[in-house]
């Protein structure tokens, strides 16, 4: 009898390590996918003393992490590096501006990423659903303590747009949306049309386009994945709303123009500074980057060229492009070859061209969304490498 009441207690103490464990870990990921929101609300510092806390709690990790982590990923990870050295000798005066500083830090994200990655897929869709409904529940008391207008959601974040809102929400979808499908190999429902809702209300083109995009992606995979007849009454519900927007065509569309920002088509200032930055590229500066200040459009707007491929190339020149196309062309081959890998794929074309519109990311606080994304795209290739 007392063998068995050691062995018990003994069991009970086990149980209770993992436990806190378990609690740990999903302390360290909520933290890291809340890191974000953190920046936006709570401003530099209060991110800065998140990252390093994550880092803290992670240092134990990153030998491991290393060791474990495929070849494959040393690629990204050297050009990382190439790009820190160039900021260490060039862009040293700039080390708090967003790119430099997001640039020095890419390394260890990649590194956290994969930590995460590996951890229970329940685990982190319960921390990624956690944090989207946080969010929510965010949106929803600065609406009632704000309003819901374009103009109330613009002070939602003391010094970032309404654009940030509506990117927060979708940038968080994307990643719940992932987390999902790799637990469930199905897509939720629910939580897509809410962040369609919140782009709506935020005004925005490329948010109100994206999240309308991921809720017919969502739609889409569910249908592939119903019985017929769930089938034929998915086709019915769609005959009955395209009849409904036939018939609504001219409500709907002076609503879009009148209370949408497609009332201002879609030439616009990114446009111009676009062109402009294409425009002044010569065989060096494709190389070795540019000097943002001496396109005067981009001048304009304080340097801002409110696209990261643009801001990225200028900073970190011929390196940079190489660590996009070792993500593009990474993510297609994987594509190509894998079955089941279309989500992912489509939901990084959606992040890399909603990053195509600001200078948020790549370098930015939610770059481990796309790492994140194409672990799950190489995660068939690592299962036939274990069973080789």
């Amino acid at each position: 009898m007392k063998i068995k009441k050691v062995f018990g207690k003994i069991t009970l103490i086990f149980r209770n390590i993992i436990l806190v464990n378990k609690m740990i870990v999903s302390l360290t990921v909520f933290l890291f996918i809340f890191s974000h929101f953190i920046l936006l609300k709570f401003g530099t510092y209060s991110y800065i003393f998140v990252l390093a806390l994550l880092n803290f709690m992670l240092m134990h990790k990153y030998i491991y992490i290393i060791k474990t982590l495929p070849k494959i990923f040393f690629v990204p990870i050297i050009l990382l590096l190439g790009i820190i050295l160039l900021s260490l000798l060039v862009h040293i005066n700039e080390f708090f501006s967003g790119t430099v500083f997001f640039a020095l830090f890419s390394p260890l994200l990649l590194l956290i990423t994969y930590w995460i990655f590996k951890q229970e897929p329940i685990l982190v869709n319960n921390v990624a659903l956690f944090v989207l409904i946080l969010y929510y529940i965010f949106i929803f008391v600065s609406g009632l303590t704000t309003g819901f207008s374009p103009q109330d959601i613009n002070n939602y974040f003391d010094n970032y747009s309404r654009n940030a809102v509506s990117g927060m929400a979708i940038i968080l979808q994307i990643f719940y949306t992932a987390t999902y499908f790799r637990l469930n190999k199905s897509v939720p429902l629910i939580t897509p049309n809410i962040t369609f809702l919140i782009s709506v209300l935020s005004y925005g083109r490329s948010g109100i386009g994206l999240a309308f995009i991921i809720v017919l992606l969502s739609y889409f995979i569910k249908f592939l994945q119903v019985k017929k007849i769930m089938k034929l009454i998915y086709l019915a519900l769609l005959v009955l709303f395209l009849i409904f927007i036939i018939l609504n065509i001219n409500i709907i569309s002076d609503f879009i123009l009148s209370k949408t920002n497609f009332i201002s088509g879609f030439e616009s200032a990114r446009s111009l500074i676009n062109n402009a930055y294409l425009s002044r590229l010569d065989l060096e500066t494709f190389f070795t980057g540019m000097d943002l200040s001496k396109i005067s459009i981009i001048e304009f707007y304080d340097n801002n060229p409110h696209n990261s491929y643009i801001n990225g190339h200028a900073h970190f020149g011929i390196l940079y492009l190489l660590f996009i196309l070792f993500f593009l062309a990474g993510s297609t081959y994987l594509f190509l070859i894998y079955k089941n890998t279309f989500l992912y794929y489509i939901l990084i074309l959606v992040y890399l061209v909603r990053y195509s519109l600001d200078t948020s990311a790549l370098f930015g606080p939610s770059d481990y969304i796309l790492f994140y994304l194409f672990f799950c795209l190489y995660e068939p290739h690592l299962k036939y490498l274990e069973k080789t």
